[in-house]
């Protein structure tokens, strides 16, 4: 047993001393992950003040200038959630071609005209109301034209609610004062109190917690690829059949590879946290056992991809090529690269069938959101079952490899 431990010991410290003998590429290796990690933090970083006083823009060229539709722009400008500028026909014409993002009403003439004259429609009879209703559904006028720019559908969305709002406020006032009724009864019997699920300890939303998290993975998978071409490498160039003459078996070499690339990423995920503590304020806010096991998770899932790379790449070019499309491809759906809650909803669901997705519910978990341990057991679960299936793969293509070998064949 003690043999078999110093024998792993001399491949582990063989695999450091080839780490270690390029500094530009050591050095790079830890510097990547923090200045792409602290890009990304910056863009996503937003203070809660910034969103609470955040306006969403909308042009509105109004056509109609009618005094009842002049009252419904007033209570457009005075929401607290848009910011109104006022266009002429002409500038409507081109303003959402000059545009980034926005949202433009157009209100026709005569759209007043949706408003009768609720004095002489409207009387306190439940009939006459019922057929004022039945006349105001057949009015051709009530048609509001809004316009947005292809990447604005979700703020044109919004903007239709409020709208909707303010209006049917304005013809519920109107319809209640003929009839003689307080417009205080349009008020809602109800409010919302808008709180956010973020776990027992009240954290908040931290962009740079989330930002080196994913830029840490996404670096580490990387790593385990260079890892196992590395491994290709030398089973190409005769360093692996040199190794097997050695009195090592097939699993010890295996093994003292994963470990030492398993220690390596785990080296590179303590700095780049470190960093991230003293500089953006990074904390653990969750389980300190739970983020221990995820990162050790972190590193396994990183040695034994790398591990499945070598064992299954049939050469260098074509395996890194491979290896770039599906890290990326992760990194992208998984939530690396932004927030998982700004991606297309399907893309969240389906994301679920990527190990990258499971580490990030896993480091938000343990982070911002100050989940506990038992909270997190089953994205753990997840990450080690995928984990232990790659170097399963893995396993058993070097075993088949080495039985081909030993026949010849």
């Amino acid at each position: 047993m003690i043999r078999q431990l110093y024998v792993i010991y001399c491949l582990l410290l063989r695999d450091f001393q080839l780490f270690l003998s390029d500094k530009r590429a050591v050095l790079i290796s830890f510097i990547v992950p923090i200045l792409l990690a602290s890009a990304f933090g910056v863009i996503f970083d937003q203070p809660a003040e910034q969103l609470s006083t955040f306006s969403l823009p909308l042009a509105i060229d109004q056509r109609d200038h009618h005094p009842w539709t002049d009252q419904i722009i007033s209570n457009l400008k005075a929401n607290s959630h848009l910011k109104i500028s006022m266009l002429n026909e002409q500038e409507s014409q081109n303003w959402l071609k000059g545009q980034r993002l926005g949202v433009m009403l157009q209100i026709p003439t005569r759209f007043h005209e949706i408003k009768y004259d609720i004095d002489q429609q409207l009387t306190h009879s439940r009939f006459a109301i019922l057929q004022a209703n039945k006349s105001f559904q057949k009015q051709q006028n009530g048609k509001l034209s809004l316009y947005h720019h292809p990447l604005s559908r979700i703020e044109a969305a919004w903007i239709e609610g409020i709208i909707t709002e303010i209006l049917l406020k304005q013809l519920g006032k109107d319809w209640l004062g003929t009839l003689g009724v307080s417009d205080k009864v349009l008020q809602s019997p109800f409010e919302f109190e808008i709180l956010s699920n973020q776990g027992n300890q009240g954290g908040k939303f931290h962009s740079y917690s989330h930002c080196f998290g994913g830029m840490s993975l996404q670096y580490l998978l990387f790593w385990g690829m260079e890892a196992g071409l590395l491994f290709l490498r030398e089973r190409h160039h005769g360093i692996w059949h040199r190794l097997r003459t050695m009195p090592v078996s097939l699993w010890q070499l295996l093994f003292s590879r994963m470990l030492s690339t398993m220690l390596i990423a785990l080296l590179q995920m303590i700095v780049t946290f470190t960093f991230a503590y003293f500089i953006f304020s990074v904390k653990i806010h969750g389980s300190p056992l739970g983020i221990i096991i995820l990162m050790l998770g972190m590193s396994f899932l990183a040695s034994s991809s790398g591990l499945m790379v070598a064992a299954w790449g049939g050469n260098e070019a074509r395996s890194r090529q491979i290896s770039i499309f599906v890290i990326l491809t992760i990194s992208m759906f998984g939530g690396l690269w932004i927030p998982s809650f700004l991606l297309p909803i399907w893309i969240q669901q389906f994301a679920y069938i990527f190990p990258t997705s499971w580490v990030m519910r896993s480091w938000d978990g343990f982070t911002w959101q100050n989940l506990s341990f038992p909270d997190i057991i089953l994205p753990l679960v997840v990450i080690y079952g995928y984990s232990v299936f790659f170097c399963a793969l893995a396993g058993i293509r070097f075993y088949q490899l080495e039985k081909k070998e030993r026949l010849g064949l």
